[in-house]
């Protein structure tokens, strides 16, 4: 069995996104903030094929900008998880610093707007080469 992990503090956003990955044909798993995205990814690191997330979540009484890039990152560095993993980042805009720390850690950038719908499969299509 193989999982896409997705990652958002928000409901509506995580409804959308689970709506648009669910027909790729893997298993889903969800996150309502980093820390648990990170305890889930590394429960299964080796089973998962593709990670989403969002960039700007809420981390207990905070509101966090760069949290999905901080995820990423954490991802990315960590001896024990499995690196080369495709990471999509959803932010409402994207600075071109964020830009670049998303690209060193070859992560992509998605901007969500109320027009996502189909943006979103299209993309981790290409990233698992599925036609």
């Amino acid at each position: 069995m193989t999982y896409i992990l997705a990652i958002d503090d928000d409901e509506y956003w995580r409804n959308r996104m689970q709506s648009e990955l669910r027909s790729l044909g893997h298993e889903l798993l969800v996150a309502k903030d980093p820390r648990a995205a990170i305890e889930l990814f590394r429960d299964h690191e080796k089973a998962i094929v593709l990670v989403v997330s969002d960039n700007q979540m809420r981390i207990s009484d905070l509101t966090r900008r760069d949290a999905g890039i901080d995820l990423l990152h954490e991802i990315r560095l960590s001896a024990s998880m499995d690196t080369n993993v495709p990471f999509i980042l959803f932010t409402s805009e994207a600075t071109a610093a964020q830009r670049q720390r998303v690209c060193e850690h070859k992560g992509e950038i998605l901007v969500k707007d109320r027009s996502i719908e189909g943006e979103l499969r299209t993309r981790a299509k290409a990233l698992l080469n599925l036609p």
